[in-house]
């Protein structure tokens, strides 16, 4: 399977767990018959959301902040892997997962938790659920997912509508084997290559505009979401391309100046979403050399 599928697949795992408190919803984990899964038992019953976010797990990193953070007041975190009391299947009938395991990631608040949450890794979003009073938690499908040194975050709501971000002093630390190597700030083959002003046609209402050109090692999937750049909370859309190794998307002048120095820059499926594939980060200083 290629990154590409890899890292756009993780924001449709993604919208899978999108759900508010502890509603319930059932996955099926039904094995077909020649798929490379020999020995997976065939369950019962169906995985609920209480088998992800509820069953003990054993507990492999937990770090705490010696003074609350940001005004959620972020106390604490800790890393459990789940074992799953049935394999959970994921995908179609030639290219499905089995997951026996996952990973969560759960946070401690200052005060009672109520109403939807999103937690970060550094930049990548999860949905997260509320499993304790003052206690949120998101379900990962590997530990690649959490990187080690990376900082947690915590935003009231979901999607768009998101308030209140705290970030907490304590960064994430996963012991061995689990300290997987931290995915680089560019994606192999994929890069800036050109930043350049574009000024508005003479005589017209238009503004001038910066235009990003990204190189990729070929063109991206097709899909219904549009391809959207992201510099750091910066979202544009209407990604276009010169030819199928570059990927182009522009943005007001405005825009450009708001975007911080060295936020990295991501192209993914969809606003607001997460998973994604990353670029680099910004070198304001590239603008037209």
């Amino acid at each position: 399977m290629s990154f590409k599928t890899n890292a756009f697949g993780t924001v449709r795992r993604n919208i899978i767990l999108t759900v508010v408190g502890l509603v319930l919803m059932t996955v099926s984990v039904t094995t077909p018959a020649g798929a490379q899964t020999t020995g997976v038992p065939e369950p019962n019953e169906p995985l609920t959301l209480e088998d992800l976010f509820l069953t003990p797990g054993e507990l492999l990193a937990a770090g705490v902040d010696k003074q609350p953070s940001g005004p959620l007041q972020l106390k604490s975190y800790k890393v459990e892997e789940v074992k799953l009391p049935r394999p959970l299947r994921m995908g179609g009938n030639t290219n499905a997962t089995v997951f026996n395991s996952v990973m969560r990631l759960t946070v401690t608040l200052g005060s009672p938790a109520h109403g939807p949450y999103m937690i970060f890794v550094d930049d990548e979003p999860q949905t997260a659920v509320i499993t304790q009073r003052n206690g949120i938690s998101a379900i990962y499908f590997n530990a690649g997912q959490l990187e080690d040194g990376a900082q947690i975050s915590v935003a009231v709501g979901t999607g768009c509508q998101k308030r209140l971000s705290s970030t907490m002093t304590s960064k994430l630390r996963m012991p061995e084997p689990y300290k997987l190597p931290r995915r680089g700030d560019a994606d192999l083959g994929h890069g800036v290559k050109k930043i350049r002003t574009v000024p508005a046609r003479a005589g017209s209402r238009d503004q001038d505009e910066v235009e990003f050109q990204l190189t990729t090692p070929g063109p991206l999937p097709v899909t219904n979401e549009p391809l959207v750049m992201e510099v750091g909370s910066l979202e544009v859309g209407g990604g276009g391309s010169y030819d199928k190794n570059t990927l182009v998307f522009r943005m007001s002048v405005e825009q450009f100046s708001r975007a911080e120095d060295g936020q990295r820059i991501k192209v993914k499926l969809g606003y607001c979403s997460g998973g994604g594939l990353r670029f680099g980060k910004l070198n304001k200083a590239q603008l037209d050399q």
